[in-house]
């Protein structure tokens, strides 16, 4: 299994090329299950700072995605 965190939106982040090199390499095929990407919401980013907290992807968010991912 393989988890990317990144604090920015999904599409078009550097997620999406983490994992890109992931699948591209002899490493996906050590995989047992899917790679999970966790990211900010799909928004506009805040100014404010307690936005931000809210637009970034948080510690309990990553955790449940980590638990739940096989299920």
């Amino acid at each position: 299994k393989a988890v990317v965190v990144h604090d920015s939106r999904k599409n078009l982040g550097i997620a999406s090329e983490v994992v890109s090199k992931i699948v591209e390499s002899e490493a996906f095929f050590y995989l047992e299950d899917k790679i999970l990407r966790v990211c900010a919401k799909d928004s506009v980013v805040p100014y404010s700072n307690d936005e931000f907290k809210l637009f970034v992807p948080s510690k309990e968010e990553i955790l449940d995605a980590i638990v739940n991912m096989g299920k």
